[in-house]
């Protein structure tokens, strides 16, 4: 429920996001493109930056039960640096706090030659659209239930390269770098070879079309298995994962995806389909093998008419930056920033009816349909409200429940 405690609590963050948007845009309007930054320049070669995201949620009202619910929680808390040496050079060293423990993000060296780009760290891994845009542009609170069929960051050497309407990126990854353990995910304690390649259809003043295509290799530890389990676009609520027991003897198993995205105007549509095909040691026939997959397809619109930019060699869409934002102010009135409506499907299957992955035990299947309105007052700036129906069956029961959740966010 909304009680006085929650209303005061999302009152003083969103004042406190109002005061920081405030004097951080006033202070950067003499610099449009550069606003949001916080950089220096040692001299003509070589510049430092500071970078942060910060990210707090709150849970307006849900039907889960009181035990397992949580009124707020910081959801990002991210400081980091990125250094630019020359024209070629690149560094990213970032860390996440947001439970007040230091979680090592990126660590990264990037050689930016041309056609080919080379980086080697810990970074993404190339796999699909939603994994591989940043965080700050989300159309939703959270990525898509059906993205847990994928890989997050892990600890590799990478090259990308484009031309003019295409991009490939291919990786070789493992969770140690020269014996440093440097990954924190489940999801990532794989040797694994992974590429992604996006092509644009079709780009003019109206229309853009994505197209795209990832395939991962992977090799999981010995004794660990692969395990696929996520939260149901939220970290607010518990006890409504969706997963399935570890497949222990596990050799090795593939991951594929499928994108598709079409901008037209301040309209996106986006859409994205994954499968787990998983190979395990024991089999003795071929319907041992379990395999999953996961879909989701999602819509928002610009009411204000922005519309978000794609970059070609990433193959990604960034955020939105208002027309006219909340900083700006004229002799007539404050400008009103920028607002979005979004709406989305998601689905997970982790059953394979088909395979017994434990003697009586098979994985879960879920389903969201979430509602979204964003409010940006500046482009590094946003205020997010959800409403999301879940869903989760697990072959003998369906629980749904309904939440409403918001976010502030900040960013530069």
């Amino acid at each position: 429920m909304l009680t006085q405690d929650k209303l005061i609590q999302i009152r003083n963050f969103v004042i406190l996001l109002a005061v920081l948007t405030l004097l951080f845009g006033i202070a950067n309007n003499t610099h449009a493109k550069k606003a949001k930054r916080i950089e220096t320049h040692v001299n003509d070669s070589v510049s430092l930056r500071l970078t942060g995201r910060f990210m707090h949620d709150f849970l307006v009202n849900s039907s889960v039960d009181a035990n397992n619910e949580s009124s707020n929680d910081w959801r990002r808390a991210r400081l980091g640096i990125r250094a630019k040496l020359g024209d070629d050079w690149r560094v990213r060293l970032s860390g996440d706090f947001p439970d007040g423990e230091l979680e090592l993000r990126d660590l990264r060296v990037d050689y930016r030659a041309w056609p080919i780009h080379f980086a080697a760290g810990r970074i993404q891994e190339p796999f699909g659209l939603s994994e591989t845009s940043n965080s700050n542009y989300l159309v939703l609170m959270e990525r898509p239930l059906a993205t847990a069929i994928g890989p997050d960051y892990s600890t590799g050497i990478q090259a990308n390269t484009r031309g003019r309407n295409w991009g490939v990126s291919i990786g070789a990854f493992d969770s140690e770098l020269a014996g440093l353990e440097l990954t924190n995910s489940d999801r990532n304690n794989d040797k694994a070879i992974t590429a992604r390649g996006t092509w644009k259809a079709i780009r003019n003043d109206s229309v853009l079309l994505h197209l795209g295509a990832s395939a991962s290799r992977r090799k999981p530890k010995a004794n660990r298995g692969v395990r696929f389990n996520t939260r149901p676009e939220t970290i607010l609520v518990s006890g409504s994962n969706i997963s399935h027991p570890r497949i222990l003897d596990t050799q090795e198993y593939t991951l594929t995806g499928l994108e598709f995205g079409l901008r037209h105007g301040p309209r996106l549509l986006q859409a994205e389909y994954f499968m787990a095909d998983i190979n395990r040691l024991t089999s003795s026939v071929s319907n041992n093998n379990p395999s999953f997959n996961g879909f989701y397809a999602q819509a928002s619109w610009a009411l204000t008419g922005e519309r978000r930019r794609y970059r070609t060699r990433s193959g990604s869409f960034s955020g939105i930056v208002p027309k006219k934002e909340l900083t700006h102010f004229d002799s007539k009135f404050w400008q009103t920033g920028a607002w979005e409506i979004a709406v989305r499907y998601s689905t997970l299957n982790l059953r394979d009816t088909d395979v017994d992955l434990d003697g009586d035990i098979d994985g879960e299947e879920g389903q969201t349909i979430t509602l979204g309105l964003n409010w940006y007052p500046t482009g590094n700036s946003k205020i997010m409200l959800n409403t999301s129906r879940i869903t989760e069956k697990n072959g003998r029961t369906t629980d749904s429940d309904t939440l409403i959740q918001m976010r502030a966010q900040f960013f530069f």
